[in-house]
């Protein structure tokens, strides 16, 4: 991997660590950095941004602010696509800062004052091991913004502090959110179709979360990417992979066998149909088992 540091980097220890990833955002990617670079803070932070081999002008973007920034600014360049989870382990594994703030190519933050505020909190509270905000949900297609989603939306974002219900019922909470403390970093022994809900379990696990209601940050909702699709067969991919990591999840914790027959009635009567279709012989044979005696 290429590495393109400044040559009159100073040699001052972030507190922070900006990490970013990115791949063919082209549209996004100015959005996206700007919302870093304008943040108003008291100590200093580093900035790093990985693209991951992009076709589209997004490496060409990364560049130019690079130059602008050469002292902010860490340019990781692939010389290979590493796909989206080696990609966000490689990245968030060069930070150097005591904090971690995560943040992809697509969403962007709305509060200069973002950073400043997460590490007041985690500053005072050592027992907080991570802290995420409310947010903004823009739906690309047709420009739509949903605001504060925790706080208007609140049944279908559930706020979540406890390890088994989450790893029962992931939800989306917003990585581009985050600030953790970067011990908290761990890669885990398999592999996972989306490594932030691997990894806000992970957290659950080893330390207290704190939500500040502040809305800081909007998650872009596009009509395809990596958590999204329109694709039958994609979904099926992403669904049946994250069911994998919660099993995964319910060895690693010891979590309760109620928990996981939980998690496989909610997975099979959810995604029946989308199972039927594209599940093979053993997937059809485990979700008759599961769903025996359910009146459907």
């Amino acid at each position: 991997m290429e590495t393109i540091f400044s040559d009159s980097k100073m040699d001052i220890k972030p507190l922070v660590s900006v990490c970013m990833i990115t791949y063919n955002q082209s549209l996004y990617i100015k959005q996206a950095i700007e919302g870093v670079l304008m943040q108003e803070t008291d100590f200093p932070f580093e900035f790093i941004i990985s693209d991951d081999c992009s076709t589209d002008s997004t490496r060409k973007i990364c560049q130019y602010y690079k130059e602008l920034y050469p002292d902010k600014i860490t340019l990781l360049l692939p010389e290979k696509n590493l796909g989206i989870s080696d990609n966000f382990y490689t990245t968030l594994f060069s930070a150097t800062g005591k904090y971690t703030a995560f943040c992809e190519g697509d969403d962007y933050w709305i509060d200069s004052h973002k950073l400043q505020k997460q590490v007041a909190y985690l500053e005072t509270h050592p027992n907080v091991g991570c802290v995420y905000t409310d947010f903004n949900r823009l739906w690309q297609a047709n420009g739509f913004l949903e605001c504060s989603v925790f706080h208007t939306n609140s049944k279908w974002f559930p706020l979540h502090s406890d390890l088994a219900t989450f790893v029962c019922t992931p939800s989306y909470l917003a990585p581009c959110t985050w600030m953790f403390r970067k011990e908290l970093l761990v890669k885990p022994s398999f592999e996972s179709v989306d490594s932030t809900f691997v990894l806000f379990a992970h957290m659950l696990s080893k330390t207290d979360i704190y939500f500040l209601p502040d809305t800081t940050s909007v998650y872009r909702l596009l009509p395809e990417s990596a958590s999204h699709s329109n694709s039958l067969e994609k979904t099926y991919m992403r669904v049946s992979g994250l069911y994998t990591a919660q099993m995964e999840l319910v060895k690693l914790y010891n979590l309760p066998m109620n928990i996981k027959e939980e998690i496989d009635e909610k997975y099979y009567l959810t995604y029946l149909r989308l199972l039927a279709a594209f599940g093979d012989k053993d997937v059809i044979i485990e979700m008759r088992r599961a769903l025996r005696g359910k009146r459907l």
